[in-house]
Protein backbone atom coordinates (compact mmCIF):
# COMPACT_ATOMS: atom_id res chain seq x y z
CA UNK A 1 0.00 0.00 0.00
CA UNK A 2 1.36 3.44 -0.99
CA UNK A 3 0.41 7.02 -0.40
CA UNK A 4 -1.44 8.35 -3.44
CA UNK A 5 0.10 11.80 -2.92
CA UNK A 6 3.79 11.25 -2.26
CA UNK A 7 4.15 7.56 -3.08
CA UNK A 8 5.50 6.63 0.31
CA UNK A 9 5.02 2.97 1.23
CA UNK A 10 2.55 2.68 4.07
CA UNK A 11 1.98 0.16 6.79
CA UNK A 12 -0.97 -2.18 6.54
CA UNK A 13 -4.30 -0.57 7.58
CA UNK A 14 -2.64 2.89 7.88
CA UNK A 15 -5.13 5.79 7.74
CA UNK A 16 -2.61 8.58 7.26
CA UNK A 17 0.70 8.82 5.36
CA UNK A 18 3.59 8.88 7.75
CA UNK A 19 5.52 11.05 5.29
CA UNK A 20 3.11 13.73 4.17
CA UNK A 21 0.13 13.20 6.58
CA UNK A 22 -2.42 12.71 3.83
CA UNK A 23 -5.60 10.72 4.59
CA UNK A 24 -5.33 7.55 2.55
CA UNK A 25 -8.27 5.53 3.85
CA UNK A 26 -10.78 5.99 1.03
CA UNK A 27 -8.87 7.56 -1.88
CA UNK A 28 -6.35 4.96 -2.93
CA UNK A 29 -6.99 1.26 -3.54
CA UNK A 30 -4.80 -1.03 -1.55
CA UNK A 31 -1.40 -1.53 -3.17
CA UNK A 32 -2.18 0.93 -6.02
CA UNK A 33 0.00 3.86 -6.94
CA UNK A 34 -1.89 6.90 -8.21
CA UNK A 35 -1.31 7.54 -11.89
CA UNK A 36 -0.25 11.14 -11.28
CA UNK A 37 2.71 10.07 -9.14
CA UNK A 38 3.87 7.13 -11.20
CA UNK A 39 7.31 7.72 -12.65
CA UNK A 40 7.12 9.17 -16.07
CA UNK A 41 9.62 8.16 -18.74
CA UNK A 42 10.09 10.15 -21.84
CA UNK A 43 9.56 7.95 -24.86
CA UNK A 44 12.79 7.11 -26.48
CA UNK A 45 12.91 7.16 -30.29
CA UNK A 46 13.63 3.83 -31.81
CA UNK A 47 17.23 3.30 -32.78
CA UNK A 48 17.49 4.36 -36.33
CA UNK A 49 20.51 3.80 -38.56
CA UNK A 50 21.41 6.89 -40.42
CA UNK A 51 23.10 5.82 -43.62
CA UNK A 52 26.38 7.52 -44.31
CA UNK A 53 27.08 8.85 -47.81
CA UNK A 54 29.07 6.45 -49.91
CA UNK A 55 31.98 7.66 -51.95
CA UNK A 56 33.16 5.75 -54.99
CA UNK A 57 36.95 5.16 -54.92
CA UNK A 58 38.83 7.39 -57.26
CA UNK A 59 41.32 5.74 -59.62
CA UNK A 60 44.94 6.66 -59.07
CA UNK A 61 46.72 7.93 -62.17
CA UNK A 62 50.26 6.54 -62.02
CA UNK A 63 51.31 8.23 -65.25
CA UNK A 64 50.74 11.87 -64.39
CA UNK A 65 47.63 14.04 -64.83
CA UNK A 66 45.18 13.15 -67.53
CA UNK A 67 44.48 15.65 -70.26
CA UNK A 68 40.94 16.07 -68.92
CA UNK A 69 42.18 17.12 -65.46
CA UNK A 70 41.51 20.72 -64.60
CA UNK A 71 44.55 22.89 -65.01
CA UNK A 72 46.54 20.25 -66.95
CA UNK A 73 49.16 21.77 -69.17
CA UNK A 74 50.84 19.42 -71.66
CA UNK A 75 54.62 19.66 -71.84
CA UNK A 76 55.74 22.02 -74.52
CA UNK A 77 57.59 20.36 -77.37
CA UNK A 78 61.08 21.56 -78.08
CA UNK A 79 61.25 22.38 -81.80
CA UNK A 80 65.05 22.29 -81.68
CA UNK A 81 65.18 18.70 -80.41
CA UNK A 82 64.32 17.21 -83.81
CA UNK A 83 66.86 19.44 -85.54
CA UNK A 84 69.60 18.37 -83.13
CA UNK A 85 68.74 14.72 -83.73
CA UNK A 86 68.98 15.14 -87.51
CA UNK A 87 72.29 17.00 -87.20
CA UNK A 88 73.64 14.22 -84.94
CA UNK A 89 72.68 11.54 -87.48
CA UNK A 90 74.36 13.47 -90.30
CA UNK A 91 77.57 13.85 -88.27
CA UNK A 92 77.57 10.13 -87.43
CA UNK A 93 77.14 9.23 -91.10
CA UNK A 94 79.99 11.53 -92.15
CA UNK A 95 82.31 10.11 -89.49
CA UNK A 96 81.41 6.58 -90.56
CA UNK A 97 82.39 7.33 -94.16
CA UNK A 98 85.58 9.01 -92.97
CA UNK A 99 86.68 6.07 -90.87
CA UNK A 100 85.80 3.61 -93.63
CA UNK A 101 87.70 5.28 -96.43
CA UNK A 102 90.31 7.46 -94.73
CA UNK A 103 91.12 6.43 -91.20
CA UNK A 104 91.11 2.77 -92.22
CA UNK A 105 93.67 3.81 -94.81
CA UNK A 106 91.35 3.42 -97.79
CA UNK A 107 92.45 -0.19 -98.19
CA UNK A 108 89.69 -0.88 -100.71
CA UNK A 109 91.29 -1.64 -104.04
CA UNK A 110 93.93 -3.85 -105.68
CA UNK A 111 97.50 -3.87 -104.38
CA UNK A 112 100.57 -5.48 -105.88
CA UNK A 113 103.60 -6.44 -103.81
CA UNK A 114 106.77 -4.62 -104.80
CA UNK A 115 109.38 -5.53 -102.19
CA UNK A 116 109.78 -7.17 -98.86
CA UNK A 117 112.17 -7.60 -96.01
CA UNK A 118 112.65 -9.79 -92.98
CA UNK A 119 114.50 -8.93 -89.82
CA UNK A 120 115.25 -11.87 -87.56
CA UNK A 121 117.59 -12.60 -84.73
CA UNK A 122 121.08 -12.13 -86.01
CA UNK A 123 120.18 -11.35 -89.58
CA UNK A 124 118.39 -9.30 -92.16
CA UNK A 125 117.05 -10.22 -95.57
CA UNK A 126 115.30 -8.26 -98.27
CA UNK A 127 113.90 -9.18 -101.68
CA UNK A 128 112.02 -7.89 -104.68
CA UNK A 129 108.74 -9.32 -105.91
CA UNK A 130 108.31 -10.21 -109.50
CA UNK A 131 105.48 -8.48 -111.32
CA UNK A 132 102.19 -10.19 -110.47
CA UNK A 133 103.85 -12.54 -107.98
CA UNK A 134 101.66 -11.37 -105.05
CA UNK A 135 98.41 -9.38 -105.33
CA UNK A 136 95.97 -8.45 -102.59
CA UNK A 137 92.42 -7.34 -103.39
CA UNK A 138 90.38 -5.63 -100.63
CA UNK A 139 86.65 -5.30 -101.32
CA UNK A 140 84.44 -2.73 -99.57
CA UNK A 141 82.21 -5.45 -98.03
CA UNK A 142 85.07 -6.85 -95.94
CA UNK A 143 86.01 -9.69 -98.29
CA UNK A 144 89.17 -10.05 -100.33
CA UNK A 145 91.36 -12.23 -102.49
CA UNK A 146 95.05 -13.10 -102.21
CA UNK A 147 96.74 -14.13 -105.46
CA UNK A 148 100.19 -15.71 -105.21
CA UNK A 149 101.72 -17.29 -108.26
CA UNK A 150 98.31 -17.12 -109.98
CA UNK A 151 96.64 -19.13 -107.16
CA UNK A 152 93.75 -17.16 -105.64
CA UNK A 153 92.59 -17.61 -102.06
CA UNK A 154 89.65 -15.78 -100.53
CA UNK A 155 89.79 -14.09 -97.15
CA UNK A 156 87.91 -11.69 -94.90
CA UNK A 157 89.44 -8.56 -93.48
CA UNK A 158 88.80 -5.90 -90.87
CA UNK A 159 90.71 -3.00 -89.37
CA UNK A 160 90.96 -1.68 -85.83
CA UNK A 161 92.99 1.47 -85.52
CA UNK A 162 96.20 0.73 -87.43
CA UNK A 163 95.83 -3.06 -87.18
CA UNK A 164 94.72 -5.07 -90.20
CA UNK A 165 93.38 -8.54 -89.47
CA UNK A 166 93.08 -11.03 -92.33
CA UNK A 167 91.02 -14.22 -91.82
CA UNK A 168 91.76 -17.16 -94.12
CA UNK A 169 89.20 -19.63 -95.45
CA UNK A 170 90.42 -22.12 -92.85
CA UNK A 171 89.56 -19.96 -89.84
CA UNK A 172 93.06 -18.79 -88.84
CA UNK A 173 94.11 -15.18 -89.15
CA UNK A 174 97.13 -12.87 -89.28
CA UNK A 175 97.58 -9.42 -87.76
CA UNK A 176 99.46 -6.68 -89.61
CA UNK A 177 100.38 -3.14 -88.67
CA UNK A 178 99.67 -1.11 -91.77
CA UNK A 179 100.21 2.42 -93.08
CA UNK A 180 99.36 4.10 -96.36
CA UNK A 181 101.28 6.90 -97.99
CA UNK A 182 99.88 7.97 -101.34
CA UNK A 183 99.60 4.84 -103.46
CA UNK A 184 101.99 2.83 -101.26
CA UNK A 185 100.84 0.33 -98.62
CA UNK A 186 103.18 -1.01 -95.96
CA UNK A 187 102.29 -4.19 -94.09
CA UNK A 188 104.36 -5.20 -91.10
CA UNK A 189 103.95 -8.44 -89.20
CA UNK A 190 105.83 -9.17 -85.98
CA UNK A 191 106.13 -12.80 -85.01
CA UNK A 192 108.24 -13.72 -81.99
CA UNK A 193 111.82 -12.82 -82.93
CA UNK A 194 111.27 -11.74 -86.52
CA UNK A 195 109.62 -8.83 -88.31
CA UNK A 196 108.36 -9.19 -91.87
CA UNK A 197 107.63 -6.07 -93.90
CA UNK A 198 105.93 -6.01 -97.32
CA UNK A 199 105.62 -2.93 -99.53
CA UNK A 200 102.73 -2.86 -102.03
CA UNK A 201 101.59 -0.31 -104.60
CA UNK A 202 98.02 0.36 -105.59
CA UNK A 203 97.26 -0.63 -109.16
CA UNK A 204 93.52 0.15 -109.16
Amino acid sequence: MFCYKCGKKLAENASFCSNCGEDVTAKTPTGAIPADIQPQYAPQPPDAFTPQPQYAPQPVNMYGPAESDAGYQPAAKNPNKKKLLIIGLIIAAVLGVYFLFFYSGNLVGTWEAVSGSEVYRGGYESWEFMRGEMILVFNSNGTGTSIEYNRPENFRWQTEGRTLRIFSEYGDYMNFNYSISGSSLTLKMEDYDEVVTIILRKVR
